[in-house]
């Protein structure tokens, strides 16, 4: 008899107050999966934690995040051609873009790249504290990761110009001069003497882990030919694939 009173008493409070219980269960129940992915994280160790990797053995983010992007991009390309308007990483129509050209390049081959130069780029920034990630990401934007004809002929990774005085070999590639070096070490030091010398040696005195500023201190001061929105491209290089990790190595 008193438990059949107290299913009635029970029956008749849920009938009644059916909302607040409901509420309840439901707050009970995300505070329980809070806790409980909380839980997860703190037995999980970080990346940092868990990995070290050496400067050869350097592996870019994963490039299912550009796959991301990259169909994220397409999509709303579709919807962008339809107004006629430019591309993200598009200048002027009739201005040679080299962020054009290295959306084009394949992943694989950026990742074997970023590789290939990892160590290179963190001895330079060591001796001449221009930031491994900001050397990198130029190296990728103005080679398109090696492909780039004056950097597979003429071992030229940065687009430098034979401007006055340069005595090297050099090449004429759409009308310009470029310079030519023995081989892709001697580009990457010479492009550190460029970015510590004449106009640019400014930029030493900011921090070699800070690439955001080195990225707008170089698009400021014409580095690339005055490229259009050099900032933004390098900025963007940098933190898809994670370089701004080498400038701690």
């Amino acid at each position: 008899m008193k438990q059949s009173a107290q299913r009635s008493f029970i029956k008749t409070y849920l009938q009644q107050h059916w909302f607040k219980v409901a509420l309840m269960s439901i707050v009970l129940y995300l505070f329980i999966q809070k806790d409980f992915r909380f839980s997860i994280n703190l037995n999980s160790p970080t990346d940092s934690e868990s990995m070290e990797v050496s400067p050869e053995d350097y592996a870019p983010q994963t490039v299912q995040k550009k796959k991301v992007l990259t169909e994220q991009k397409k999509e709303s390309g579709k919807i962008l051609d339809k107004f006629e308007m430019p591309s993200l990483f598009s200048g002027s129509p009739s201005k040679y873009n080299p962020a054009v050209e290295l959306e084009r390049v394949d992943e694989k081959v950026k990742h074997d790249y970023m590789k290939r130069f990892a160590r290179v780029v963190i001895n330079e920034r060591r001796k001449y504290g221009i930031p491994s990630s900001i050397l990198l990401a130029c190296g990728l934007l103005q080679s398109h990761a090696g492909h780039r004809d004056m950097a597979q002929k003429g071992n030229n990774h940065f687009a430098l110009n034979c401007t006055l005085g340069w005595e090297g070999d050099s090449g004429s590639y759409r009308g310009t001069c470029y310079r030519h070096y023995e081989n892709a070490w001697t580009s990457f030091r010479d492009h550190s003497a460029y970015l510590t010398s004449g106009k640019f040696a400014q930029l030493t005195t900011l921090e070699s882990t800070d690439y955001k500023s080195w990225a707008r201190g170089l698009e400021q001061l014409g580095y690339g030919n005055g490229m259009d929105d050099l900032e933004k491209h390098l900025v963007t290089i940098i933190e898809e694939y994670g370089l701004q990790d080498l400038d701690k190595r």
